[in-house]
């Protein structure tokens, strides 16, 4: 059950319904006092039913929350409190999941996209029909580390969110660190034995790999991701006080900052090797994550879509053409997670996603699917490998089918063993 209150007033007379009357004259006179009421336009507020708990307020003027609208005004109920006074489209819902339930979907099977085009895009000629499809595809796929960045950025940098120190690094590190640290020692050991590295296998070499961050190259991105994690509540503190306009100059001002050192590394330097910074060169996406959940682009969706569509044609179309005409064929930059087109796409489908409020497989489906992308992420580099060595069966497809196809059989087939592993009493822990 939904009650709209047309005007803000209303609000207060909703609440002298359910509150003791000195209670609440008590609470407007602190509200007074502290200058939170101004004078404002009336906006009009949903507020939700006892049986949902008060979540969310759709208007321009506040977002309301807390369990229940009948806690007592003077016990933080949020609507009195300064830091509620916002702009932004409020967090929570279930329409909020959905789109982000959505974009994990999609971001876990650009990554299966990415590693498997990766390994078509080197073979073929420069300059021919292929190499300008799979190039373009190795391009286009490089946003599903941004997407995964501002998705959790989306998630996890949400200000009213309370919780100590101590709960939210239970909560996170519980639930990351032991996977990461059996799938890390895992792929060290398969990966040693399936690629047939002629190192002496030993401690010193298992510690080597592990304080790369990289025990098996996909995994990197686990640990860029705990240093995003490490500093959740500092950055959660940072987006509480800052006003919008402060938040979109900061994000920008990094961005440009990390296209700078992007270039400089793909022209002239290289890859750094120091995990423990990677998560810095990724803050602004995380920032970006929030500041796209809590704003609406005042556009039209097919005007974001033709943005979108602009960009993901304009990116590959760029470096294609540097490649030929400045770097014998060598994309380089391009294939940055920080490239200027990379992250211009990336925000913009970001966006774009956002509009997508409906499952894109069905609720349950979708809920269930979205949940086993972390799962997905740290296994679906198995079944590609073993699957990949059935070349005879893939060659019978068009190569500018091999990139779909594979995919989606990846995708489903790993979902498969996820789903597997999450209905195994031990196992379920590492997905």
């Amino acid at each position: 059950m939904v009650t709209k209150i047309d005007t803000l007033p209303c609000v207060f007379f909703h609440l002298a319904h359910r509150c003791l009357c000195k209670n609440l004259l008590i609470c407007l006179s602190c509200v007074v006092r502290s200058h939170v009421i101004r004078p404002m336009p009336c906006y009009r507020f949903y507020l939700l039913s006892r049986a949902s708990g008060l979540g969310e307020a759709h208007g321009r003027g506040f977002v309301l929350s807390g369990p229940t609208p009948f806690l007592n005004p003077l016990n933080g109920f949020s609507i009195f409190r300064r830091d509620t006074v916002s702009l932004a489209v409020p967090f929570g819902g279930e329409e909020a999941m959905t789109w982000l339930d959505n974009s994990r979907i999609l971001a876990i099977f650009i990554v299966i996209l990415l590693h498997v085009s990766v390994g078509v895009a080197w073979p073929t000629e420069a300059g021919s029909l292929l190499w300008y499809y799979t190039t373009s595809t190795d391009i286009l796929v490089r946003c599903c580390v941004p997407l995964f960045v501002m998705i959790s950025g989306a998630l996890l940098l949400d200000p009213n969110k309370q919780e100590s120190l101590s709960d939210f690094y239970r909560k996170r590190f519980s639930k990351i660190l032991l996977p990461l640290i059996v799938w890390s020692l895992f792929y060290i050991v398969w990966g040693y034995y399936r690629e047939n590295i002629q190192e002496e296998f030993s401690v010193s070499y298992v510690v080597k790999r592990l304080a790369s961050g990289k025990p098996y190259y996909h995994l990197w991105f686990m640990y860029m991701l705990m240093g995003l994690y490490a500093f959740t509540p500092v950055f959660r503190a940072v987006v509480a006080h800052l006003k919008t306009k402060e938040l979109v100059f900061f994000i920008a001002m990094t961005f440009v900052i990390e296209t700078i050192q992007a270039v400089y590394e793909a022209w002239y330097v290289g890859e750094s090797n120091l995990f423990l910074t990677w998560f810095l060169t990724y803050v602004p996406f995380y920032f970006t994550g929030y500041l796209v959940r809590s704003q609406t682009l005042p556009i039209s969706t097919g005007k974001l879509a033709l943005i979108v569509l602009g960009i993901g044609i304009a990116g590959p179309a760029l470096a294609c053409w540097t490649a030929l005409n400045l770097h014998n064929g060598e994309v380089g930059y391009f294939y940055k997670n920080l490239c200027a087109t990379n992250i211009l796409f990336a925000v913009a489908l970001m966006f774009l996603l956002k509009r997508m409020d409906r499952p894109v497989f069905g609720a349950k489906v979708t809920a269930t699917l979205a949940s086993f992308t972390f799962g997905i992420y740290f296994l679906h580099m198995v079944p590609l490998a073993y699957l990949h060595d059935l070349q005879d069966v893939w060659a019978l497809l068009s190569p500018y089918l091999y990139v779909p196809v594979f995919s989606v059989v990846i995708m489903i087939v790993t979902a498969l063993l996820v789903w597997g592993m999450a209905h195994v009493p031990y196992l379920k822990r590492l997905v």
